[in-house]
Parts: C-alpha cells; sequence; structure tokens
C-alpha cells in the first residue's frame, strides 16, 4: 500500500540515529526542516566514527537539536571511462526514475543554452567531456538538460557516451542571431526606435525561460526521493536578475512594421517590406507580462526548495576570466541600438556573477567564475558526493526569508569541519491565527501591503510545500458551516507517477470525516468513471459541524490491473464563527481536452483556464486580486461571479486565465464585503 499524509498544522518530533552506514531514510521536508551535509576530518582523512551527541550546530548563534545524524558512504569503483562500461537502465522508467536505494550518486548538467553562445559552447566543451571522463564512476547516474527542455524528460545513465555527444553538437547559440519563433515575433511588433522594447523582452524572456527550467529541475530531483545530495553542474553566463519595469508597460503601440525574420539561406535577420505584422495583443500581452518579470523572489525560492531537497548547483562561466559582459553592441539587437556604457556593462557582468557565486554558496556548491581551473571543482563535487554526515533540524529561527549563517562544530579534539555556511530562510511560515485573512481584508481594500497583509499571504503560501514531493493521491476540501447546516466538499485526484496512473481503467474512493476524537462523522463511496483522473466528491454530517479540527481520510484503488491501494489524509480547521472555509479548483486547457476537469493539485500551467470556488453566505460577487509572493497586486484581471447550485448552495467563483503570470507562487486575494479568502497556487511553464 502506498500512503502519503498531508498535514497543515506541523507537529514537530524528535528522532536520533546513531552514525551508522543503513540505507537512507525518507528526509522531512517542511519549511523550516533544515539539512545539513558535514564532513569531519582529521589531518585530511574522514572520521567515520562520530556520534551525535559530538555534534553541535547553531542556526544564527542559536544552538539547535538535531533531528537526524547518519552516515552516508558511497563505495564508489575504480575510475575506468565510461565507453567500457556496459550496464545500462533495464527499462525506460528505470532511466527515468533512479530507484531510491541505487548505490550510484545523481548528477546533472545543466546548459543554459539561452546564456552561453555558441563559440563559448564549443570551448568548454572538452574540458568538461574530460572532468566528466574523470569524474563519473560505473555506478553514477548522470542527465544531461538545456534550458528548453523538459525535465520530465530526463533520462540518468551511468554512461556518458551520451553526454559526449550532446557537448560536442552546437547547443548554445547566438544570441543576435539565433533568434525563436517568439523572438523573431517581438522584433515584428516592435520596430525601429522601438527596437530597444523587443531587445528587452527577449532578454527578459530568455531569463525567465531559464528559470522556468532550474524550477523545474529542482522539483523533477525532489520527486526521486533521495536524501544524498544530487548535484546540478550549471554551465551558465549568469543571469541579469530583471526587475519590474514599468518604463516597459509605458508608451503607446507602434505603427505596423515590415515583417522581419531569418533567411532560409543566411539564417540571419531579414526585412520583408511586403508584409507588415504590428504589435499584436498577443506580443503587447508578452509585454506587460514580461515587464512585471521579478527574477529575485523566483532565484530565492528556488534556492531554498533545492536546499530542502539536497539539490548543490556547482555553477561554471564557461567565459573563465572575463573582462566584458557583452559585445560592444548589445546581445539579441538589430538595428539602431545604442552601444553598452562601460561601467553599465561592468555592473551586468557583477550581477551575473553574483547570482553564480550566490547559487553555489546557499546550497553549498562551488562556482568556478574567474578562473581556469575547472578539475579543481570537479574534484570538490567528487569529494562531496563520496562521504559524509547527513544531519537534519527544526529550525528555531523566524522563517524571514533571509540567508542564515550556520555553524557546526564537533567536541573531539583534533577534528576539523567542513559544512555549507548557511541556508536561505523560507519566507513561509507553518500557522498563522485564523484571523489573519480577515484582518488582511480592509488592507487588500485600501491597497497598501500592510504587516497583517504579508503575514496572511505568506500563510496561504505555506500550503504550498505540500506540492514539494510527488505523491500518487491529491485532495482538496471546502466547507461551509453557517446557517446551521455543514457540508463538506472535496477534490480527489489520482497522480500520475513515474509515466504511470493507476486510475485509468477507473477507481473506486471510500472518503471518511473524522473528528478530533477519532470519531467518524460520516462517509461517502464513490466510483470513478473509465478515463477521469479526479472526482468531486459531497459529504453530509447529519448535524452542523462544532468548531475544532478535522481529517479527511480518503483511499482509494484503481480498478486496473495491478493497480495499487492510495490514502491520503488532509487535516484542516473550523474556527469559531466561520461561515466556509477552504476552496475547490477546476483546469482547463489542451491537457484536459479543453474540458473543465476537478484538479486536487494547484500546480497549473500558463496555457491554462483556473476556475476558484469558495462558499459564500451571500450573493455579493465581490472582486479577486492576484498577489504576488510580498503580497503586491498584479495587473492580471480575475473575474468573480456567484453561483447558485439547487440545494441553495452559494458558490463564489473565480476566474482566471494564467498566460500573463510569470512561473511562480501567487495568492488570490477574494473579497466581498466581511467574507475575505486567501488562496495560494503555482504557476508552472
Amino acid at each position: 500500500m502506498r500512503r502519503s499524509v498531508v498535514i497543515l498544522a506541523v507537529a514537530l518530533g524528535s528522532l536520533t540515529l546513531g552514525a551508522q552506514d543503513r540505507s537512507p531514510q525518507p528526509f522531512r521536508t517542511e519549511a523550516n526542516y533544515i539539512r545539513v551535509d558535514m564532513y569531519p576530518t582529521v589531518a585530511g582523512r574522514p572520521v567515520d566514527d562520530l556520534q551525535a551527541s559530538e555534534v553541535e550546530i547553531t542556526d544564527q548563534g542559536v544552538p539547535q537539536k538535531i533531528d537526524r545524524f547518519e552516515r552516508i558512504r558511497r563505495q564508489i569503483p575504480g575510475t575506468a571511462p565510461q565507453a567500457a562500461v556496459s550496464r545500462e537502465p533495464a527499462t525506460v522508467a528505470a532511466a527515468a526514475t533512479p530507484a531510491p536505494d541505487s548505490p550510484g550518486r545523481i548528477f546533472v548538467l545543466f546548459l543554459d543554452s539561452n546564456h552561453v553562445d555558441g563559440n563559448w559552447a564549443r570551448g568548454i566543451s572538452p574540458p568538461l567531456i574530460k572532468a566528466l571522463n574523470n569524474l563519473i564512476r560505473e555506478d553514477d547516474l548522470i542527465a544531461v538538460m538545456t534550458a528548453d527542455m523538459d525535465p520530465r524528460n530526463l533520462t540518468f545513465t551511468p554512461r556518458t557516451s551520451s553526454i559526449e555527444n550532446v557537448l560536442r553538437q552546437n547547443w548554445g547559440r547566438d544570441r543576435r542571431m539565433d533568434l525563436t519563433p517568439e523572438e523573431t515575433e517581438f522584433y515584428n511588433c516592435y520596430p525601429g526606435k522601438s527596437l530597444v522594447i523587443a531587445q528587452e523582452m527577449i532578454l527578459r524572456r530568455r531569463e525567465q525561460l531559464t528559470f522556468d527550467a532550474l524550477d523545474a529541475l529542482v522539483d523533477r530531483l525532489a520527486a526521486l526521493q533521495r536524501d544524498e545530495r544530487k548535484a546540478v553542474v550549471t554551465i551558465s553566463y549568469g543571469w541579469r536578475m530583471f526587475e519590474d519595469a514599468p518604463e516597459l508597460r509605458g508608451g503607446s503601440s507602434p505603427a505596423p512594421p515590415p515583417a522581419i525574420g531569418p533567411n532560409p539561406t543566411t539564417g540571419r535577420l531579414t526585412v520583408e517590406p511586403s508584409e507588415r505584422v504590428g504589435a499584436t495583443p498577443r506580443c503587447e500581452s508578452a509585454r506587460l507580462s514580461l515587464s512585471m518579470l521579478r527574477s529575485e523572489p523566483r532565484f530565492r525560492d528556488m534556492l531554498d526548495r533545492a536546499n530542502r531537497t539536497n539539490t548543490s548547483f556547482y555553477p561554471i562561466d564557461p567565459r573563465r576570466v572575463v573582462v566584458f559582459d557583452e559585445d560592444p553592441i548589445p546581445a539579441a539587437c538589430f538595428g539602431p541600438c545604442p552601444p553598452i556604457d562601460l561601467t553599465e556593462d561592468r555592473a551586468r557582468l557583477n550581477t551575473r556573477h553574483d547570482a553564480l557565486l550566490r547559487m553555489a554558496d546557499y546550497t553549498d556548491g562551488i562556482a568556478v567564475v574567474f578562473t581556469s581551473d575547472i578539475d579543481a571543482s570537479f574534484q570538490r563535487i567528487n569529494d562531496d558526493l563520496s562521504s559524509y554526515y547527513l544531519l537534519g533540524f527544526y529550525s528555531t529561527q523566524k522563517p524571514d526569508g533571509k540567508f542564515h549563517k550556520l555553524s557546526v562544530r564537533v567536541k573531539r579534539k583534533g577534528v576539523e569541519v567542513r559544512a555549507r555556511r548557511g541556508y536561505l530562510a523560507s519566507t513561509a511560515v507553518p500557522t498563522a491565527p485564523a484571523s489573519a485573512a480577515a484582518r488582511s481584508g480592509a488592507a487588500a481594500a485600501a491597497g497598501a501591503v500592510s504587516a497583517s497583509t504579508a503575514s496572511a499571504v505568506q500563510a496561504a503560501l505555506a500550503a504550498l510545500s505540500a506540492l514539494g514531493r510527488e505523491r500518487p493521491l491529491r485532495a482538496q476540501v471546502a466547507a461551509r458551516t453557517g446557517d446551521n447546516v455543514s457540508r463538506i466538499w472535496a477534490v480527489v485526484e489520482s497522480q500520475t507517477v513515474a509515466g504511470r496512473n493507476d486510475w485509468s481503467e477507473g477507481a473506486q474512493a471510500d472518503i471518511a470525516l473524522v473528528d478530533a476524537t477519532g470519531k467518524t462523522v460520516t462517509t461517502e463511496r464513490v466510483p470513478v468513471p473509465r478515463g477521469m483522473t479526479s472526482v468531486r466528491v459531497e459529504l453530509h454530517p447529519e448535524a452542523p459541524l462544532a468548531p475544532g479540527e478535522y481529517q479527511l481520510q480518503v483511499g482509494a484503488k484503481g480498478l486496473s490491473a495491478g493497480a495499487l491501494s492510495s490514502t491520503e489524509t488532509v487535516q484542516f480547521s473550523i474556527p469559531q464563527g466561520a461561515a466556509g472555509i477552504g476552496a475547490l479548483f477546476t483546469r482547463r486547457g489542451p491537457t484536459t481536452g479543453n474540458r473543465d476537469l476537478p484538479t486536487a493539485d494547484l500546480r497549473f500551467r500558463r496555457t491554462e483556464r483556473v476556475v476558484m470556488e469558495i462558499p459564500a453566505l451571500s450573493d455579493n460577487a465581490g472582486t479577486a486580486r492576484i498577489l504576488d509572493r510580498a503580497g503586491n497586486p498584479l495587473a492580471v484581471p480575475a473575474t468573480t461571479a456567484v453561483r447558485t447550485d439547487s440545494d441553495g448552495t452559494r458558490w463564489r467563483t473565480v476566474q482566471i486565465t494564467l498566460a500573463p503570470l510569470a512561473p511562480a507562487d501567487y495568492v488570490v486575494s477574494v473579497t466581498a464585503g466581511t467574507e475575505n479568502a486567501l488562496v495560494a497556487i503555482r504557476v508552472l511553464p
């Protein structure tokens, strides 16, 4: 039986394990649960007999209680070139998802094709091939990913021959000439003096796509359910870390220009005067969305999740020792673009390298910038993944989103310790006062991000922490408790894990509502038709539900041959005086066959339209706004309405088209008189 539990209120426990070699145990993923890799040595030789009582760890100078202490040791055989190794995964599924107990180390080579030119890509490939052949042993697993690749298609193999083939290809691109169809459309929309708009949009779009890929890669590695460190060798110049640009949103749409596109013979851009395109609605929508791009919050969130899943980045600038960031004429520029001031160029270079350095520092990797010593960085990777201690603790520090300094000390005399210097604290909090959402309503109506609004936003975002690990079953709950009548609604959804969905031939789901004493309040059995992977359920308690803690316990089994049982438990609270809690969702897009389907997975694609339904008391449609992680409202429309079911139940609905939103976490704020709701969603590429 597969079992997964989602607990919205986190209970802190204590577990101490002795230091011995064993199969890795599952690691917690709560926002305040921190893991640290420790490398103790005496005279340069590893110490392999430490006990938890000999180790002290502090967070911002405050001692922390070690919750987990485990010795990780990989017995790695010799350094034979991988071309001589014949073992391959037996199936495609095995290559896509390595077994949690497989002995090899996990590597990903991330090639940032959006931020590496072809010449530098070709220059870095030979030393990379040499280093990989020296580093990767016959039990190790490696995958290669480019910035335009879906990480779900990653395959892990012990052989590096396929990696060598990719590196020998021209995986980089000339940022000025090698344009995608979308980038060419930007040029068509903004001609002449407006080409600076197209240039800015292209560079922002490339940074956005790279961060989309890195975000998805971190999630993909988390789904492997391996506690050991995963190493991501990242080949990139670094990133500009774009911020909100109101000036990019300003100005009127330009007049239709001559069409600009690649010449099929030379590959260079040409002007065709016979066609005129103009600033299409799609271009204007992209301009609005890209003007609001804020890379820094996304970057920090990605590093935070990488920390919690023990993923370390080893970024390498393939330009090695570099003085200028850009050519005199900016990259992606076509036409009368002004040259870049040397001071501005230096600032951009520093920003790029600062991003690479932070990526390494925050995840305990190493950044190779302003140096040609690639071999040393790969030796550090080898050391980091071969033999170490894995520590875990619940941080007692405030989740303030800042970098927290860690200090690890061994009491045994003569032992030197190397461990990561700190971590990027989460901005999410596990719980918040029940009245926080209500308090935020007035501030939201006034258009200000008050302290209470910010707190309520972070409380809503905390619910997304349950998305950090794939599970075969998910559930989402809403409840109506007003007018002496209680109704519970739930959406139960089967997830596709490792390419398999056990509901493909239909299923049966059993749902039970249990109160804080363990008493079953009501149950419901629901058949799931063939071809459906989600179902909406309504439960009718005989008596009104009292305020307190409840659990929705779900058990389901698919009807297909070999299907396994799955369970899910959602814990929720009904506060005193609450009329309704929670929200249900439907999605519509290419993956749903353009049908509205209920979903319990709060991750949505930008190609989808989302409808959120909240139990309502009044027929006031109210207003809805999309907020970023800091609580700032975004200029993205959300349409509200009220629907009344045949039994008299009212639902306040919010319809959102996600295309204008960059991949990130958002909060939907809904206000209707005294009724308020804050619900978080995650937008994927």
